[in-house]
């Protein structure tokens, strides 16, 4: 194999859509939200990339909303099928609202589901080692305007004005906390014998073709994106949705819209993916390194257990959200689900460890995050790391919901509400890293 083409790289690619009617995630109703129809199929992509030294890594990157339980234990179940150490087996899901809601056991449609899913995951793993070819690694980076936006604003007036995606009458709009990361990054395995392999990270929520009223199973924007590229370079697509803990694709302020539903979305993302300019990447070996953090939770809201119960059995019996922002307006609880989450945080040990993985395919890199990282902390570590291509990767391997920054913690909402951790967690986890980045650049 020449210096070019040191990386054998394979894909494989199948069908995890439901065949029965599943509740479906997002948007805090998973029990009464059961799915009707398959508009588009869900899938598990695999890649496998092999170095001339036979050392193997294999990620995958499931049309899901997140890690829920038992997502790890299928990870631990693939890594032993393969006979790879979990550190070289990465799982990532794309985030998708309309997926399979794989916790939610009272539904007995859940448990078949994921037998299959564990079936699935496992046939794409030893797919993608049995497909793998000669390769030639390229990175390309592209900026894009207008396709994805921070959800999170402040008023004229200083004030935050939350999650509303909306105009506000009390207040003109000043601007976003931040300005969202534009970034579209590729990496493609070109091929000898075999479809190129295309690979994105970009900082989009895929939540655009769901909605707490529809009961479409849907891989969202992202099969949309990953079809357009397909059809259009005859190769296999992948993506990683990257840092969008406060980032949307859809905002409701029409002047922001700028592709009215998510087909369009997806086929504006792949255009520019199809005009990005590629380049050769230096490669190398195959190294990885895993990281557990002990990490502080969140108790600072313990005091309103009380109230947040009150709420919780308001919620229960009517339904009625307008009831229970009333009840928890005079102690800064803003919703039911906050509420739920000051009841779900009391529960929580001191402590949780949790697992940060790197990666390094020679001078480009893909780091794990099991959280939905707010995207300044994904700029800050693809900004500081010493690869040429870094993809940050989040709902990766177990995911321990939102990590906002300080400042999404001082303005509040719903992301920071959700958080398990102390704030300030989320800058020590983009330092930690960094330092995993460096490491891999420095040949450990």
């Amino acid at each position: 194999m020449s210096e070019k083409q040191r990386f054998q790289a394979g894909f494989a690619r199948v069908d995890i859509s439901p065949e029965e009617s599943v509740p479906l995630a997002g948007y805090g109703n998973t029990s009464n939200r059961m799915s009707r129809t398959v508009m588009d199929p869900l899938y598990a992509n695999c890649l496998a990339v092999t170095d001339e030294d036979g050392s193997t890594a294999v990620i995958m990157v499931l049309d899901l909303g997140n890690m829920y339980n038992p997502l790890p234990d299928i990870r631990a179940e693939v890594s032993r099928t393969l006979g790879l150490p979990m550190e070289r087996v990465m799982i990532c899901c794309t985030h998708t609202h309309s997926a399979p809601h794989l916790s939610n056991g009272e539904k007995d449609s859940i448990p078949r589901y994921n037998e299959k899913l564990r079936r699935c995951m496992a046939e794409a793993a030893l797919g993608a080692l049995a497909d793998r070819k000669p390769a030639q690694m390229q990175a390309a980076s592209v900026q894009t305007a207008g396709l994805n936006f921070v959800r999170r604003y402040v008023l004229e007036d200083g004030t935050y004005a939350g999650d509303n995606y909306g105009h506000f009458k009390e207040s003109p709009i000043a601007c976003h906390e931040t300005e969202a990361d534009h970034q579209l990054q590729l990496i493609k395995f070109v091929r000898e014998g075999g479809k190129d392999i295309v690979a994105a990270n970009f900082q989009g929520h895929p939540h655009r073709a769901g909605g707490s009223k529809k009961y479409e199973v849907t891989s969202d924007l992202v099969g949309v994106f990953r079809r357009t590229l397909e059809d259009s370079l005859s190769c296999h697509a992948m993506y990683f949705t990257g840092a969008s803990g406060n980032v949307n694709c859809h905002s409701r302020i029409p002047e922001e819209n700028i592709t009215p539903n998510y087909i369009e979305h997806g086929k504006a993302l792949a255009k520019y993916a199809l005009e990005a300019a590629f380049a050769p990447v230096k490669t190398g070996k195959i190294r990885n390194i895993q990281v557990m953090y002990e990490g502080k939770t969140n108790h600072t809201e313990d005091h309103l257990l009380s109230v947040a119960e009150e709420i919780k059995k308001v919620w229960t019996a009517t339904g009625d959200g307008k009831e229970c922002i009333r009840m928890g307006a005079p102690y800064g609880i803003n919703s039911p689900y906050h509420a739920l989450s000051i009841l779900n945080k009391s529960t929580l040990p001191e402590t949780m460890t949790v697992e940060l993985n790197g990666i390094s395919l020679g001078d480009a890199a893909l780091v794990f995050a099991p959280f939905e990282l707010f995207d300044t902390l994904g700029m800050r570590i693809k900004e500081n790391s010493p690869f040429d291509t870094t993809f940050v990767c989040c709902y990766a391997n177990r995911v321990f919901s939102y990590m906002p920054t300080k400042l999404g913690f001082e303005h509040g909402g719903y992301g920071p509400n959700q958080c398990k951790f102390m704030p300030g967690t989320g800058e020590i986890l983009a330092e930690r890293f960094l330092q995993i980045l460096n490491r891999l650049h420095g040949g450990e």
